[in-house]
């Protein structure tokens, strides 16, 4: 089980380093997101479905803010896309620690496990809540 969480931290490191650097290379430009200048197209189904933005619509669109130094439009794409944000790189900086340090693995803790579902659900209520108050 120790190896399978090692490798799972490592997964979750890689992830989150891409995140952030797929986010500073992508900018939002009159809420549409691009790359190089070329409009990136949506892929919500559930607002095409539903006629409202999913609960983690606008995340992507928070956290390429948020690379460009834009924390109040961050806050405006997404209420929790800054939390996220900061969230994520303080679980990096946990894993690399502890893997220099040789610590057990994040993944397997209990701790961890309950802060990741926390995290996750409150993201999901703040986008359900954004959703039906104030649709993007």
């Amino acid at each position: 089980m120790i190896k399978s969480d090692r490798t799972w931290d490592w997964v979750l490191a890689i992830s989150v380093v891409l995140v952030f650097l797929v986010a500073v290379l992508l900018r939002v430009s009159n809420g549409v997101v691009t790359a190089g200048g070329i409009e990136l197209p949506g892929v919500c189904w559930f607002q095409g479905l539903w006629g409202i933005g999913c609960p983690t619509c606008g995340l992507t669109r928070s956290f390429v803010s948020l690379a460009h130094g834009d924390v109040v439009e961050a806050f405006g794409w997404h209420p929790m896309g800054p939390v996220l944000a900061l969230w994520l790189m303080a679980v990096l900086v946990l894993v690399i620690g502890g893997r220099v340090r040789g610590k057990s693995p994040m993944s397997g803790r209990a701790w961890f496990n309950r802060t990741f579902i926390a995290v996750t659900a409150i993201c999901l209520v703040a986008g359900l809540i954004r959703g039906f108050v104030a649709p993007i």
